[in-house]
């Protein structure tokens, strides 16, 4: 759809008195509530609202599926290092996470506090 038609959408809404009361009192705010500033601005904010509507629904109902950038990322890695190198930094990754939640259990709410005791920290 191209910008015309939302226009045109716009102008009939406002004809019909379908006005979305959310973004007129944002458009109201936005103006300063000078009536003609408020219409022009609600008519930009709605063109643009049915805009992003449109794309979202284009993009829904489009067959496209992005390639995970994980899986390309270790293809990647793979390739460079070979797959006992990769191995090590898959392993390398695995420890580093698990030092994380260490980290995070250590110092979280009531079982930190107990940990930290029975670990001597």
């Amino acid at each position: 759809m191209d910008d015309d038609q939302f226009y045109q959408t716009v102008a009939e809404e406002l004809r019909e008195n379908r006005i979305n009361e959310a973004l007129w009192t944002k458009s109201i705010a936005r103006s300063g509530g000078d009536p003609n500033k408020t219409k022009a601005l609600y008519i930009q904010m709605r063109v643009s609202q049915l805009t992003q509507e449109d794309h979202r629904q284009r993009v829904y109902e489009s067959d496209v599926q992005p390639e995970p950038v994980s899986d390309s990322l270790w293809e990647k890695i793979e390739a460079k290092l070979g797959p006992k190198w990769t191995r090590v930094v898959n392993y390398a990754a695995k420890a580093a996470l698990v030092a994380v939640l260490i980290v995070v259990i250590l110092n979280a709410g009531k079982i930190g506090p107990w940990l930290r005791g029975m670990i001597g920290f």
